[in-house]
């Protein structure tokens, strides 16, 4: 958060300082474009004021990227990684007790999917997709001696990650891990808005910027 106040106030920098721009390069297109007119002080200001709107649009929401399956079903963003351990003996009990300590609370499984098929997000090369049944607050994924362990946040009934980034490329053509356990939690659904209706937030404030103008001229 304190890269876009640092974006929304420091508005009169000429050439643009790029190293304010770091904390939101893995943002989507929209918000960097937003970014780099607020920073440029030769853009129309009545631009600057809309793209300022969507700065706090996108700030206030997140990251609300999301993946898209074949078929064109959303999955939501990318879910929290949490901890992840090698050699640990596979099995209902030793599972739960390792996850309960890595969240810091009592959690039971709520289902398991073995094998682990799972989907490659569309235009990405890792990015997977695992159908979830249960809706958990948590899930883990495992496969030869590694666990992993997610909180499951943008869409509660896919799980979703980067799997180059814990396990190896052979997975990415067999398209399955060796289980997936759900475990309960009371997981809280983020809702992900759109581009369109971030957009039209701005728009909104540009008009409530003007307005504002208009009164006090």
């Amino acid at each position: 958060m304190a890269q876009f106040l640092l974006l929304t106030f420091d508005i009169r920098k000429n050439p643009i300082d790029w190293k304010l721009m770091d904390g939101v390069a893995d943002k989507p297109l929209p918000l960097m474009v937003a970014a780099i007119a607020v920073l440029h002080e030769d853009i129309n200001m009545n631009f600057k004021q809309l793209a300022l709107a969507m700065v706090f649009c996108f700030g206030a929401s997140g990251n609300a990227f999301a993946y898209v399956i074949s078929g064109g079903t959303d999955v939501g963003g990318l879910d929290t990684y949490l901890g992840s351990t090698m050699g640990m003996v596979s099995g209902e009990s030793t599972e739960t007790s390792w996850a309960s300590g890595i969240v810091g609370t009592t959690l039971s499984i709520s289902g398991k999917t073995d094998p682990a098929a799972f989907l490659i997000a569309e235009g990405t090369d890792s990015i997977v997709a695992f159908q979830l049944y249960t809706a958990p607050g948590y899930f883990l994924v495992k496969d030869s001696r590694k666990h992993v362990l997610f909180k499951n946040e943008a869409n509660v009934d896919w799980g979703v990650f980067d799997l180059l980034a814990y396990f190896g490329t052979n997975k990415l053509s067999e398209l399955s891990l060796s289980h997936l356990t759900e475990f309960n939690g009371n997981p809280v659904k983020v809702t992900e808005p759109g581009t369109l209706a971030l957009l039209g937030l701005g728009i909104l404030g540009l008009v409530t910027a003007r307005s504002k103008s208009k009164r006090n001229s």
